[in-house]
């Protein structure tokens, strides 16, 4: 079972348990943990904010690759090969975007 045929089954078993039971906010807890904690996100459904790093996914070269980024006056910074490159056109464009996760936290 993925994790999200997981989540599917364990949204339908809510609508089986009366709300704010302990159940309902078992089940809750577990969709929480399940889900991802970052997404993709389109760049077509939403940009994000101005000089602000991000995961990207840049179709580069005829490959699709995951790359440190971020956006500046309307074009895509990212980081290539140790070189900040800018060189996006309709064949190397990003295609997606997440928020950094979280650092780590411990010792």
């Amino acid at each position: 079972m993925t994790r999200e045929e997981a989540i599917e089954e364990l949204l339908y078993m809510k609508h089986i348990f009366i709300a704010e039971s302990d159940a309902d906010k078992a089940l809750d807890m577990a969709i929480e943990a399940l889900e991802p904690k970052t997404k993709w996100i389109l760049c077509t459904d939403q940009l994000p904010k101005i000089r602000y790093d991000v995961l990207i996914t840049v179709w580069f070269h005829g490959t699709r690759q995951t790359k440190l980024g971020y956006r500046q006056q309307g074009e895509w910074m990212f980081w290539h090969e140790g070189n900040l490159e800018s060189y996006l056109d309709k064949e190397n464009k990003v295609i997606a975007w997440m928020p950094l996760p979280e650092p780590y936290k411990g010792g």
